[in-house]
Order: structure tokens, then sequence, then C-alpha cells
């Protein structure tokens, strides 16, 4: 009995993130040679709500919905699933909520600062990947939208020709994002996609 409650035990302290050990799983299931059914299904039991978290797997369609419907609770939401960035996608993504949460901070530090979190998190993204039309469309949605205060509008222009160009060899998801923008947009007209 008491190595089964040291195995629960064990499988308790392990941190809850992506930065679970496989190898040392892989470790202790090979050490322990009495309660490897209770082992595994403490493997299935930590690994498997995360996994989602970890991939950080928002389909486009459903970030698309939250950023345009975002209120301060959608996008608090938003920033608990993307956590800390791991990839130039997950950096986009958060750079783009962050900004757009600024709005939603009660003091004018605390806006700027998020807002400089977030500028700084997608243009980073964007240095990585200059042609991602996606991360060009989040800076110009930003941009569109930025107090004028704040300078960052320079690249409107670029963004929204490069949308433009590329729109039709862009995912469907994204094409719909775009257009169901563009009918807000300055930048961007629906006529000029199609």
């Amino acid at each position: 009995m008491c190595l089964y409650v040291k195995t629960i035990l064990y499988w308790a302290s392990l941190p809850t993130d992506c930065g679970v050990n496989i190898v040392l799983i892989l470790n202790e299931i090979y050490q322990m040679k009495n309660g490897l059914i209770i082992l595994l299904f403490g493997i299935v039991g930590v690994v498997s709500p995360y996994s989602a978290r970890c991939q950080n797997t928002l389909k486009p369609a459903e970030l698309y919905q939250r950023l345009s419907n975002g209120n301060a609770e959608e996008l608090s939401a938003l920033l608990e699933i993307v956590g800390e960035p791991e990839s130039t996608r997950q950096r986009a993504i958060k750079g783009v909520i962050l900004m757009k949460n600024a709005g939603y901070q009660s003091s004018p530090g605390d806006k700027l600062a998020t807002f400089k979190e977030g500028h700084a998190l997608l243009e980073k993204a964007i240095a990585e990947e200059p042609a991602n039309i996606e991360y060009l469309f989040f800076r110009l949605l930003i941009q569109e939208n930025a107090p004028r205060v704040l300078g960052y509008h320079d690249k409107i222009e670029t963004d929204a020709s490069a949308i433009s160009t590329s729109f039709k060899s862009l995912s469907q998801e994204l094409k719909n994002a775009i257009l169901a923008y563009s009918k807000t947009s300055k930048a961007l007209n629906a006529e000029d996609l199609d």
C-alpha cells in the first residue's frame, strides 16, 4: 500500500504544465514493478488535460471570433489558453491579445505597459516571419484601432496591401476573418479582396 501512496504523491507533485518530463515518467515506470497500472493512469491523468494547452492549438476561426468579440473576460480567457508562447505563432497571438486587452486596463500606466508587452511579442513574430499574412492581419487590426498617441500606425497601408495581394492564397478561416474585418476597416475593402 505504501508504494501506491508514494506513486500518487509523486504524480501529484509533478508540475502541471508542458514541462512534464516524459523521460522521468518512463524511468519511474521502468523502475516500479508494482503499481504499473496506477502509474499509467497517473500519466494519462497528468499529461492529457494539459496536452491541448501545451500545443496552444486555438482553432483559427475560434481565435478570430474571440478577438473580434473580445471583452476583458474573453481576452483574459484567451491569454490563459495561450499561456507562455513557445512558437512564433503563439507569440503573435499573445501579442495581439495583450494589445487588445490593454484598453481594458484601469490605469494609463497599466494600459501602456500591457500594450508595449504585446507590441514587442507581435513585432518579434513579424520579424521572424515577415511574410506571414496572419501576423500582418493582427498588426493591421491593432494599428487601425490603437489610439494615435501610441504612434503605432505606420504600417497600415503596407499590411493592407500585403493582405490584399495574398488574399486568394490564404486559408478559408483567415479569409473569412479578413472579410468580416474589412466591413469596418478603413484600409481594407471587401471589393479589393475577391
